[in-house]
């Protein structure tokens, strides 16, 4: 094993071997013009491999290897291949009641064993460290089936490779970064020389379960990217759940602690990925939105989602996010359209029917912080929209009863803490053109003025759900107008 360690990179330090290898070989070259020929055969006794990274000891007891002659020279090919040494399958303990099996062959040039079997995932991880094989570094409990090779070359000082597949069933995962454990129900994993590739996921966390494919690097290197690809599919995605389970201000929990690290962040602000989501529904308080689907790239704490298209509020909505975790309050920021949504939907919201019709738009807005309240107060942007085909069915102008009737209202608006600012905008409704000012606030009050064609004013106030009108005549308006 000292030799080992001299020879293959990433072994552990503590890596040690107890037992014996008692052996008879014979080699030979007659001719300098042919391989060397290889002869014999040899066993191992009571051979124990130890490292703290196994937590216990891994007994692999007898060991039989053999000699296999080198291939026969060709007149063609003067380069015959090297002779080699066969190890027989001998059984490997990973953990459950039947072992798994491992057999070899060393050659002049290289290395391979192959281990098929049954085996206790964490059992596996801790073979695959102590082998200086680059796993994922969280806990992981489970069983799964293993057909895998571990090989490379002996010049070098190279990493051993391992490729093969698995088939894992009912693990769990303990993710830093995540307020929950992840329970992966199936997954057939992939191995290859630098990546774990993870097909058929069906998983969950809490109450979000999730399908699809990963990619996950298995070592990086400092001068080369180190991100994972993602493309996963949720039936129902509550923002609130996905906020409970990523945020570390939300752990109903002590977390543990890995690898002595005691730092306890997101995993938004530590992970990188790339990839797609989608959702066939996908809800944020009692806003719902379906069919969403998305890219998303998250490097160095700082979320980009791109491609965002969606079915809300009865429309289509479009859009992209930038969201900065490295900071102590996220940010956020994102520009969109809404097209063609139900007002009717959007009233809903609020739980009063004020209004009805179609509402298309577009918006770019920025806001920072974790509750509520930070976010609203944070807010700024600005927006344009147009109304088509509505009414406001509890405002009434002119005199007339309600509700207030029009084909269509567009202009622009902001969106600020004091609320959604409106201004230049004009609304039509019966015969009359009104330029419409004003504020809705976040508590729905309104602070609106409706200026007809003709100069009367109608101040608004009030709620949405009861709006309050007060008019003022063309003429005391102008005449408003000249003493200020």
């Amino acid at each position: 094993m000292a030799v080992a360690r001299h020879t293959k990179r990433d072994l552990p330090d503590d890596l040690t071997a107890s037992g014996t290898l008692s052996a008879r070989f014979t080699l030979s070259m007659p001719d300098q013009n042919m391989q060397a020929s290889l002869s014999g055969n040899g066993e191992t006794k009571n051979f124990v491999l130890k490292s703290a990274l196994l937590n216990s000891d891994l007994p692999l007891g007898k060991i039989q290897m053999i000699a296999a002659p080198a291939a026969t020279n060709s007149p063609k090919n003067l380069v015959a291949a090297p002779a080699r040494l066969e190890i027989l399958p001998f059984p490997v303990p990973l953990g459950l009641p039947v072992p798994a099996v491992a057999s070899g062959s060393f050659r002049t040039d290289g290395y391979n064993v192959a281990l098929q079997g049954d085996g206790e995932v964490s059992r596996i991880m801790q073979l695959a460290r102590a082998l200086g094989i680059g796993v994922p570094k969280f806990q992981l409990k489970g069983s799964a089936k293993l057909n895998a090779g571990i090989g490379g070359p002996w010049k070098g000082f190279t990493q051993a490779a391992a490729t093969g597949t698995m088939q894992a069933k009912n693990v769990t995962a303990e993710i830093p970064g995540l307020n929950a454990p992840l329970k992966i129900t199936s997954a057939d994993v992939t191995l290859s020389a630098n990546t774990v590739v993870l097909r058929k996921l069906a998983a969950s966390a809490d109450f979000l379960k999730l399908t699809g494919t990963a990619t996950f690097p298995r070592h990086c290197e400092e001068d080369q990217p180190c991100a994972s690809e993602v493309n996963v599919q949720f039936d129902d995605l509550d923002l609130a759940q996905l906020n409970a389970l990523l945020n570390p201000r939300l752990k109903r929990r002590p977390w543990y602690k890995l690898f002595g690290s005691n730092e306890e962040r997101s995993l938004l602000a530590t992970w990188q990925a790339n990839g797609k989501i989608s959702a066939r529904h996908l809800t944020l308080k009692s806003l719902a939105a379906s069919r969403v689907d998305l890219d998303f790239t998250l490097n160095q704490g700082k979320l980009q989602l791109k491609n965002l298209e969606s079915e809300l509020l009865g429309g289509g909505y479009s859009a992209g996010w930038l969201v900065d975790f490295t900071a102590d309050k996220p940010v956020f920021e994102s520009s969109g359209t809404l097209s063609k949504a139900a007002v009717a939907q959007i009233a809903a919201l609020t739980n009063d029917q004020w209004g009805t019709g179609q509402m298309s738009g577009s918006y770019k807005v920025k806001f920072e912080g974790i509750s509520p309240s930070e976010l609203a107060n944070s807010l700024e942007g600005d927006c344009d929209f147009m109304w088509r085909d509505g009414q406001l069915r509890h405002l009434a102008l002119d005199g007339k009863a309600g509700p207030m009737k029009f084909p269509v209202w567009a202009g622009h608006c902001k969106w600020s803490p004091q609320g959604l600012i409106v201004s230049e905008s004009k609304l039509q409704a019966a015969g009359s053109i009104y330029g419409v000012s004003g504020t809705i606030k976040p508590s729905r009050d309104l602070r609106l003025e409706f200026v007809r064609g003709d100069g009367t004013a109608y101040q608004v106030t009030g709620t949405l759900e009861k709006p309050q009108v007060a008019a003022t005549p063309a003429g005391r308006t102008a005449e408003a107008s000249l003493h200020p």
